[in-house]
This record gives C-alpha cells, structure tokens and sequence, in this order.
C-alpha cells in the first residue's frame, strides 16, 4: 500500500498539464531574463555613448578657457593659491554635472587645480594610467584614487605638459541604470 501511495503522488508531477506549465514558465522566466539583461546593455551602451560625447565636451571648454588663461600667464611656475582659484573659477562652470570634478593634474596625477562638488575636497593625486590608456575611447570606467568605480576622461594641455580630467562617481554617471 505505500508504494501506490508513492506511485499516485508522483502522478500529479508526471502529468502532461504539469509538464506544459513548467515549460511555459520555464520559457517566460527564460524571456523575462533575457530581455532584462537586452535592456540594461543598451542602456549602458547609451549612457557610455552620451558620456562619450559630454566629457570630451568639456575638456574642451574648459581647456580652451585654460590655455588662453596659461598664455598670459606665461610661466612654467608652479600655482599659487591665487592662481589655483583662478583656475577653479575657470574650470567650475565646465563640470559636467554636480557631482563630477574637473581637475588640473600634472603628468604623474597630482592635482593642482580642481572645481569640486560642494562639501568635497580635492584628491591629492589622480590616477593617469586607465585615463591614458590608448583604445577606442576616451572616456574610462576605473577606480579613483579612494578605490571607489569612476567614469573619466583626460586632456592634455598644448601649452603645458600638464592635463585636463573630468571624472564622476561610476553611480552618478549612470544613474538610469
């Protein structure tokens, strides 16, 4: 008697309507996840295009203004702190949004100038190396000298050997994500 007992719970499971319920969910689970991961792979892939095209952006506002601003100043000196809020002044009004920083770095990633996100200090040093890393584009996920994720991309200036970087949080510049 306990093996019909066994045989007939097992009935329900071995059925052609159950079969076809796992299958149907199976697929709708398989559909559901596969268009999550399509839809958040084009957003990313759309964010990293627009940033692509906004940092850049601003390195190139920002460098100009600083190379007409480097020219009269005419020295290879390094900022006083005179200067370094000069600089911030021009620099400030470039900041891609209000939590990124855009920042003047020498060529070994020390920070001399930078306008800043209100209530944060600039970093002493930034790190170059993923920023300059030749490939296809110029904006860079990477980690910042704090070891949290960033988004940046670096300039350099003709005048000078020093460079131009903008970076964000790596949440920040993909928010919709």
């Amino acid at each position: 008697m306990h093996q019909a007992d066994l045989e007939a719970a097992r009935a329900p499971l071995a059925s052609l309507s159950t079969k076809i319920i796992v299958f149907v969910f199976l697929s709708t689970l398989a559909t559901a996840l596969l268009v999550s991961w399509i839809s958040i792979q084009s957003t990313y892939q759309h964010l990293t295009d627009a940033l692509e095209v906004e940092y850049p952006a601003a390195l190139r506002r920002a460098g100009s203004d600083l190379e007409a601003w480097l020219a009269e100043r005419a020295s290879d000196a390094p900022l006083s702190e005179a200067e370094q809020a000069v600089v911030e002044e021009l620099l400030a009004p470039e900041r891609p949004s209000p939590l990124s920083r855009l920042m003047l770095v020498t060529p070994d990633g020390e920070v001399l100038a930078a306008a800043l996100p209100a209530g944060t200090t600039a970093p002493e040093r930034t790190p170059l190396v993923p920023l300059m890393t030749p490939g296809p584009r110029q904006t860079r996920d990477y980690a910042d000298t704090e070891g949290l994720r960033a988004v940046g991309a670096a300039r350099t200036l003709a005048s000078t050997r020093w460079l131009l970087v903008v970076e964000a949080p790596f949440d920040h510049a993909f928010d919709p994500v």
